[in-house]
């Protein structure tokens, strides 16, 4: 992204961020922005603590695996056969400090080509440099901790405030905001294209960013699912994203009781396909409202990519 395109966003973004404002993808109309998420998960709360609930909630949230999916395509670049990418979304460390340690060992385990960070790294972005410094001590461990030689690459989610690429500018984390990066091997190329969030932050530029799908085999790094029938109709290979949380608090078997998303809702969880784009959409790391899950688990996302077909 250009210097004066990245300016451009910034002042879009602010302006939203300072009216408390939001716009839903496809939409012009702005409305207020509330996380009704966040409201019923705080509602649940209540109704946990005098079940008992609480305890075994709380226990599956800390419990954090890594899961390793495999993805085929027949024009993959030959010299990316076999490239791992290491996909981590929802965070939230502000209100889930306790998952940086599993978090940090996890990754120790688990070197990849390349890592990716999908948005809402925190629940509120802070405001004091204390709690500043404390983010970017946590998000240092965690940079840290990943083996990466192709690096590591983010993206904004929609709890996060533009204010977050400048707090984590000294981190080893690259963000890509309505811009593409081009991973080489081997005198071969594939692209990772990152949006700025769509869910409260919709924007003209991130559709636009999709135009050099059409050039280039494309990873893309996007907070929630719901740009997913813009970016296959633009040529997108894969496409990452979380902003679920897989549900949070599901019914057995995983079934998810809220989405949020108002598009593309079946892609709320899990492996997708989009009339041949494959997609995924992360389990998440942290939790929101209440920290707790039910019959979903914390991951970090391993995805191994394939020439061929499955």
């Amino acid at each position: 992204m250009t210097n004066n395109r990245r300016l451009l966003w910034k002042e879009k973004r602010a302006a939203l961020e300072e009216q408390g404002l939001r716009r839903r993808p496809f939409r012009t109309r702005l409305t207020p922005r509330i996380d009704y998420f966040r409201l019923v998960t705080m509602s649940f709360k209540g109704f946990a603590y005098m079940t008992g609930l609480i305890i075994p909630g709380r226990q599956n949230a800390r419990r954090l695996t890594a899961n390793t999916y495999h993805h085929f395509f027949p024009d993959l670049p030959a010299a990316f056969e076999g490239f791992s990418i290491a996909h981590l979304t929802d965070l939230h460390l502000d209100d889930r400090p306790d998952m940086v340690a599993p978090l940090v060992e996890l990754l120790r385990n688990n070197p990849v080509d390349c890592a990716v960070f999908t948005g809402d790294f925190a629940s509120i972005t802070p405001q004091c440099q204390e709690q500043q410094n404390h983010l970017k001590t946590m998000m240092h461990e965690i940079c840290e901790a990943i083996t990466a030689p192709q690096g590591i690459y983010g993206v904004l989610g929609n709890h996060d405030s533009h204010r977050l690429v400048d707090i984590l500018a000294d981190l080893p984390l690259e963000f890509l905001i309505n811009e593409t990066k081009l991973l080489e091997k081997k005198g071969q190329t594939i692209q990772l294209l990152g949006t700025d969030d769509v869910h409260y932050f919709f924007d003209q530029m991130a559709l636009d960013s999709l135009e050099s799908c059409q050039h280039h085999f494309t990873v893309g790094l996007i907070h929630s699912p719901e740009l997913a029938v813009a970016a296959q109709e633009k040529g997108m290979d894969l496409y990452l994203c979380g902003h679920t949380h897989g549900g949070q608090i599901c019914l057995p078997g995983g079934i998810g009781v809220i989405k949020r998303i108002r598009h593309c809702r079946d892609y709320y969880k899990g492996e997708w396909n989009h009339l041949g784009m494959k997609g995924h959409t992360s389990e998440g790391i942290g939790t929101s409202g209440v920290h707790v899950r039910f019959n979903t688990s914390a991951e970090v996302a391993i995805h191994i990519l394939h020439r061929g077909e499955a």
